[in-house]
């Protein structure tokens, strides 16, 4: 797990960044909650840790901008992430010039963050060299449809979403945003182009493709290949 810190002035909007966002699923464990970039810097000053920090900029006492001047300058390693109320472009350039990765408009969307978060792991991972990232929407794409095919009995979007290390809501709406169609979707022509396949080409039975296929019970699997191709697997069989 990476090192997070949080640095919000509002309590409530910091009790909300800490429980509403699935922080493990992303890699991240909260490793310390601070109020303003004072605190966050004391806490860094007493030898502790982190590998990414998200923060408001407006704060009393030290501001967001203050803080990552100073982070960017004794801790470049360090990974920011900025939600701010405000729009103004000035605030986006010097976050820039301070080496924040991200910088997020509030109130932030649920997706946002999340792909934010997202690509900070990517880079942190990146610069630990901890392990290759997939570096492009085609390649995730076609590893969702590798871990697929080839656990067609007993795959899940979940297993999915957790084997490549993101959110089953954000990872679905990726996955229609880039496909066209529901992962469901593809599941289903999946399936039916391998029952397809075994009816044509070996000699299992109905309720022996079904199993393969992750259909606890063979009526089921029946049903949806009478609606998928117009006729009983019995049928497309015989009609062979």
């Amino acid at each position: 797990m990476y090192r997070l810190g949080i640095v919000e002035d509002e309590e409530l909007i910091l009790r909300g960044l800490r429980n509403y966002y699935p922080w493990e699923k992303l890699g991240f464990t909260i490793s310390v909650l601070c109020h303003n970039g004072k605190e966050l810097l004391e806490y860094l000053s007493k030898g502790n840790m982190l590998d990414a920090i998200l923060s408001d900029i407006a704060m009393p006492e030290m501001d967001g901008i203050e803080m990552a001047q100073i982070i960017s300058a004794e801790y470049p390693s360090i990974q920011m992430v900025f939600i701010s109320g405000h729009a103004d472009f000035s605030y986006a350039q010097q976050a820039i010039r301070f080496n924040v990765s991200e910088y997020l408009l509030k109130p932030v969307k649920y997706n946002d963050l999340i792909n934010a978060f997202t690509n900070i792991r990517n880079k942190i991972e990146d610069q630990s060299g901890l392990k290759p990232r997939i570096s492009s929407n085609n390649q995730l794409i076609q590893r969702i449809h590798d871990i697929t095919e080839s656990n067609l009995s007993s795959v899940t979007w979940k297993g999915i979403a957790d084997e490549l290390n993101f959110t089953p809501t954000y990872l679905s709406a990726l996955y229609k945003k880039l496909e066209g169609r529901s992962f469901s979707d593809y599941l289903l022509e999946t399936k039916m182009n391998a029952a397809h396949d075994m009816l044509l080409e070996t000699n299992l039975r109905t309720y022996e493709i079904a199993e393969k296929l992750g259909y606890s019970n063979p009526k089921n699997f029946s049903r949806a290949f009478r609606l998928y191709f117009g006729k009983s697997p019995k049928e497309f069989r015989d009609d062979d």
